[in-house]
């Protein structure tokens, strides 16, 4: 979208305030929000109408994340993690697959990505008990995506992690977890090659 034409449709969004009050005011009478309302007379509530515009406002403190030795105040919408944040109750992942289903992404790249994964996770603390598998697909529709994570999660898989772009793949996974018990996360390869590039 142009900048000449994103303008546009933002105007064309845009409300004056008096027409906010006055929409309020149009909501309220439809609601019968009115002292000659029974379920409001029997409440003891009094509407005055044309006072709903002003409300006493309290400026709340920004929200603060806890961590197990450390704890974070949010001055901005940016929330880094640091190697010392260490979850309150870390996952225990006892075995963990990595499953690559885009042919055309090198294999030593997408297993790079995964290392890099594991070590941040260990650094927040989080239990993994054996290395992870490595698999590759090269069918993903939804009954073999089905049968497979099946499968994973009888040999006591507890977590896949999937790199593939396909809506169908995601679609799928997410279904086989309803049946397998089986956590699964979905990456786009577009992620592995930027945290691969940076």
């Amino acid at each position: 979208m142009t900048n000449d034409l994103n303008t546009k449709v933002i105007r064309q969004c845009q409300k004056l305030p008096h027409q906010f009050v006055e929409d309020m005011e149009r909501q309220r009478e439809a609601a019968e929000l009115q002292n000659g309302n029974p379920i409001i007379k029997s409440s003891g509530v009094r509407v005055e109408p044309g006072r709903l515009v002003g409300v006493n406002a309290q400026l709340l403190q920004p929200p603060s994340i806890c961590y197990q030795q450390t704890q974070k105040v949010l001055s901005t919408g940016v929330w880094g993690m640091l190697k010392n944040d260490l979850f309150f109750e870390p996952a225990h992942i006892r075995k963990l697959y990595f499953i690559l289903t885009d042919e055309r992404m090198d294999t030593r790249k997408a297993q790079g990505f995964c290392l890099q994964l594991l070590d941040r996770a260990r650094c927040y603390g989080m239990r993994i008990d054996e290395e992870p598998m490595y698999k590759t697909w090269d069918e993903y529709n939804s009954q073999t995506v089905l049968r497979n994570l099946k499968e994973y999660a009888d040999e006591g898989c507890t977590y896949a992690f999937i790199i593939g772009d396909s809506d169908e793949l995601h679609h799928s996974m997410k279904y086989s977890e309803l049946s397998t018990r089986l956590v699964t996360q979905n990456v786009r390869s577009r992620t592995v090659d930027r945290a691969n590039n940076s």
